[in-house]
């Protein structure tokens, strides 16, 4: 099997255009959002967002998401992927799985 080859653009996106998918199975702790917190505080966000183009609903990076809201960031970067729905879901797991904090 071929991994597709993507030419990913990173976006500096208005944080209000953003949509969590409600769906997301990711949770996070209190003390983990604090400590995500505190770091993009110090480093800024240097791991984009990943949204569909579509909706700008995020498929990767909510935890980000909260934390940059939190600390008042006006512009986040984000990723756009063209994906259908479920496509996007099963990134979403993906991801989640890799963090090491899968569903």
């Amino acid at each position: 099997m071929t991994a597709a080859v993507h030419h990913l653009a990173i976006e500096q996106v208005p944080i209000g255009e953003l949509r969590p998918d409600p769906a997301n199975p990711r949770r996070i702790s209190d003390g983990e959002l604090e400590s995500l917190t505190r770091s993009m505080r110090q480093f800024g966000l240097i791991d984009p967002i990943i949204a569909r183009r579509e909706d700008k609903v995020v498929i990767g990076g909510h935890q980000r998401l909260v934390a940059a809201r939190k600390l008042g960031f006006k512009t986040v970067p984000v990723i756009f992927v063209d994906l259908s729905l479920e496509q996007a879901r099963l990134l979403n797991l993906a991801l989640n799985k890799i963090s090491g904090s899968g569903a």
